[in-house]
Formats: C-alpha cells, structure tokens, sequence
C-alpha cells in the first residue's frame, strides 16, 4: 500500500511540473502562435470549423484529412474563450497527462528509478513543452503511440481482455489522426513476440486485438459508401501513401473538400505550403520548383535523404532534399543543435549501456522499445519524413536514456541505483 500511495505522489509531482512548465511555456513564449498559413493547421482548422458549422456524419464528403486531430480542435473551439486559447489549455492537459501514462506503465516492467527519469524526461523536454503552443496533430500521437505500445507490451506479458480493449482503441485512435500507423497492425505481433517469447501466446493476443480493432474500425467507415459513394478508409490519402504501385485513389483531395461550400480557401493553403517550403532555398531552386521541376533521385537516395532528416543526425551536405511529392526539407539550422545535442547523440551515445547490465524483463521492454523504433523510422522514411514526426516515439529513446542512466548509476560505487 505504502510503495502504492508513493507512485501517486511521485505521478502527481510529475504531473504538475510537466502542466507548470507548458503553461508557462505557452503564457511566455506561445502566446502569438497561432494557425500559420500555408501549414497543415490550415487543414486541421478548415475542417473543424466545417465540424462546428453543419458538418453531417453522412452526408459531408470530406475525407482529405483524418479526423481526430480537427475533431479535437472542434471541441476546443466550443468551449467558452478563445479558440486557438482553449486549443492550447487542452494540449497543454494533453502533454500533462503523458507523464502519468508513462511512468505508470513502466513502474510495473522496469525499475523504479527507469520509470521516474523516463517520465522526467516527458515532462520536461524541450521538444515536449513547446507542442502544447503549436496546433500540430502530434500533440495528440504523443499520448495515443505511448499508450499503445504500453498496452501492447503489458499486453504481451499477461493475457487481459482490458489491454485487448486498450492497445486496439489506442491503434484505431493513431490511425484516425495519421493513417501512417495503419502497418502497425503488422508490427504488434512482432512486439508481442518479442517481450513473450511464445508463438501461441502471440496468436492469441494478435488476433483477438486484430478482431476488437476491426470492430472499432466500423464506425468511421460506415460514412464513406453513403458520402462518395464508394469506400473510404479513414482519409482519401491512404492509396497515396501505402498503395502507389497500383496506381488507383479512391477519390482526390480536391473532390472531397470541393463538395463543400465555402471550403476553396482550403485547397488554395495546400499549394501554399509548397511555396512556404521554398522560403529558405536558393533563388535559382526556387524558381526551379515553380516551373515545375522536380529532382531526379532514385529511389535509394529519397529514403537516405528521408532518413537523415528525420533523425536530423547533424549538418550533412544535402542542399536540396526531395520528398516523394516534390516538397523540399526546411534547411538545417541552429534549431537542430537542440535535435542533435540534447536527443539524437545522447541516444546513441547512451544506448550500449542500456544493452548490457539491464534485467531480463527489462531487457524484453527495451527490445521491443528498438522494434518500435525501427518500425516508425522505416514507415516514415518510405512514405514521407519530417523532424517533427520522430517527436512521439522521444517518449521511448527517453525510456532507453533511463535504463542506460540507471544501468551506469548502478556501477558507481556506493551509488548503486535500486529498485
């Protein structure tokens, strides 16, 4: 009971520096943040507002953007205040309510102090505080991918119908604000097989999670024959991105937001971030864009040039880095040194010593940490990558930072760290 009451205490302690320090972030320096043109905010924006002004389960066929994020939006916008004000108070709860997500899911499979430093970590990053000003959809994959993987893992370890429930909600919740993580259907049985170590045991939690998800999976879908016409998974952009070889789309962009009234300004933003991308290029790429031209790269350098910016590993000598629909990458600038200094050296650095001296529970939860790592650089390097994107899977290289700072501080002598 005592060790219990504890972990509340140190849960609420967390908690409440993580909210003190989001809004103060966001009273001191997001105050003047706001919905920039020629952003995704545009998008999410539109489409909450259209949610708010006699958008129809039924009958309103936009489906250019997944829902959740703009749903979220919308029911900011309702409550009394400011729009983009009350967006932000509930981003700044959201951002909160990580930290306890976090270290009561890995208080029961690690030690002590990993889950202590892990939330830590959530609750004060640099990375973290700031999103909670900015209206970007991974305010909400922060905590919906950290609750998933947790339920997967404690999924995996003992079979309950709860965690069956809570890794598949959390699954069609991440899908419904980034259909990216539609693959991570197929990644959960690797998860599951690496913490357990068993085949039937896999089978049985795989494919009862597969059944609960395709039951959440329903309500959403039901909308797209009686809206097109024809189906809809999530958002009409699910072809562009996982099935280009076919060489089908369900239905563009411009069909779905065109059917609604008032909404031109909306397709008018989507070509104006293309332009917002060439702020910082060079004349001569400026204007090469705008005539229409795109960079001739095979396949393999896209994926490399992908790569490096996703992990933004440092200065590196590619100027001009394609994406696969012709966008180009912001430059490096001194912003990255925060990526670099404070995130992606110290990961690596640090990750040797969380892969020898751990325990063998804990060294389960750390290979199934690099799986998901792996899974999430792989499918945002093949499909499209950008800095911002590795932000929600920071909830787990912080995890690895702790088992290696645990797993140090245990070799110090009389300093050993205990659970």
């Amino acid at each position: 009971m005592r060790g219990t009451s504890s972990a509340w205490r140190r849960a609420a302690a967390l908690t409440a520096g993580a909210l003190i320090l989001r809004v103060a972030y966001v009273l001191l320096a997001g105050r003047g943040i706001g919905i920039e043109p020629g952003t995704d905010a545009v998008e999410y924006d539109a489409f909450a507002r259209l949610m708010l002004s006699g958008w129809h389960w039924f009958t309103t066929p936009i489906a250019g953007r997944e829902p959740l994020y703009p749903f979220l939006m919308a029911v900011a916008y309702a409550l009394p205040g400011p729009d983009i004000g009350m967006l932000k108070a509930v981003q700044i709860l959201l951002g909160a309510a990580t930290v306890p997500v976090v270290y009561l899911g890995l208080r029961p499979i690690a030690r002590e102090p990993v889950a202590v430093i892990a939330a830590a970590l959530v609750a004060f990053s640099p990375h973290f505080v700031p999103y909670a000003a900015f209206p970007y959809r991974e305010n909400l994959v922060i905590p919906l991918l950290a609750a998933f993987f947790l339920f997967a893992v404690h999924l995996a370890m003992e079979f309950r119908w709860t965690r069956v429930v809570g890794c598949a909600l959390c699954l069609v919740l991440l899908i419904h604000t980034d259909t990216r993580f539609l693959p991570y259907v197929f990644v959960l049985p690797v998860l599951f097989l690496v913490v357990n170590r068993a085949w039937r045991a896999t089978a049985r939690a795989w494919g009862w999670t597969v059944l609960v998800f395709v039951a959440l999976m329903v309500p959403y879908q039901v909308r797209g024959p009686v809206a097109f016409g024809y189906p809809v998974l999530v958002s009409d952009r699910v072809l562009e991105k996982w099935l280009p070889l076919l060489g089908a789309r369900l239905s563009t962009s411009e069909h779905g937001v065109g059917a609604a009234p008032g909404r031109t300004a909306w397709l008018r933003q989507w070509e104006a971030e293309k332009l917002r991308t060439l702020a910082e290029v060079t004349p001569e790429e400026r204007a090469y864009f705008l005539a229409g031209g795109r960079p001739e790269t095979g396949r393999l350098e896209t994926y490399w040039a992908q790569l490096l910016e996703f992990w933004r590993f440092g200065r590196f000598s590619i100027a001009y880095r394609p994406y696969p629909d012709g966008r180009v990458a912001p430059p490096w600038s001194k912003r990255h040194l925060v990526t670099s200094g404070l995130v992606v050296i110290p990961f690596f650095l640090l990750l040797p010593f969380a892969l020898a001296g751990t325990p063998p529970r804990e060294r389960r939860l750390l290979q199934a940490i690099l799986v998901l790592l792996v899974a999430h650089t792989l499918l945002h390097v093949v499909v499209h990558a950008r800095e911002r994107y590795r932000i929600p899977v920071e909830v787990f290289t912080g995890t690895v930072m702790a088992i290696s700072l645990v797993n140090l501080g245990q070799r110090l002598p009389g300093r050993a760290l205990r659970r």
